[in-house]
């Protein structure tokens, strides 16, 4: 799923339809992200895998994401392993895949460093693309829907919206 603006009810519904079953196709996972979910879409890919162990379903998912390139396909993939201090065989495997794709690997034993390294993931994922947002107000008196829409560089950790105040002092100096 795109990352971006206006798809929280999407991602809401996607991952309420995800179903555990037990196991850890990772292999799997990729081989089928890089075979139908990026399929026609240009630019920079990446796959925010978040897990709580390595493959178990027999596939070998760092030799999955080096077989990528020989078909075309490059994506990054930043990698969540949850609370594997403890299993060293697991976060090898991980931090393989992160490692092979050109992607990070990040720990998360708590819910506070799960929401930390996803954002980080994300961020880091739209830095220096640009958004096209329309140049309105939020403030309804300030509204010109005749002005053209704006290209905007992103920063890491840069607001997408400037404050209203902001605003509300550049329109009043024009």
């Amino acid at each position: 799923m795109p990352i971006g603006t206006g798809n929280r009810r999407t991602i809401i519904e996607k991952v309420r339809q995800i179903r555990p079953y037990g196991m850890t196709p990772l292999a799997y996972s990729i081989e089928m992200a890089a075979a139908s979910d990026f399929r026609g879409l240009t630019g920079n890919k990446t796959i925010i895998l978040i897990s709580d162990g390595q493959d178990t379903c027999g596939g070998n998912p760092c030799e999955v994401i080096r077989q990528l390139p020989k078909y075309g396909i490059k994506i990054k993939v930043d990698v969540v392993g949850l609370n594997l201090r403890g299993d060293p065989v697991s976060r090898n495997q991980l931090n393989c895949i992160a490692n092979e794709s050109g992607g990070k690997y990040y720990d998360a034993d708590t819910a506070a460093k799960l929401i930390e390294s996803v954002s980080a993931s994300v961020s880091k994922a739209i830095e220096g693309r640009v958004i096209i947002r329309p140049s309105d107000s939020t403030v309804p008196a300030l509204q010109n829907i005749l002005t053209p829409p704006e290209l905007v560089p992103i920063e890491p950790q840069q607001e997408l919206r400037p404050n209203a105040q902001d605003e509300l002092k550049q329109n009043e100096t024009k």
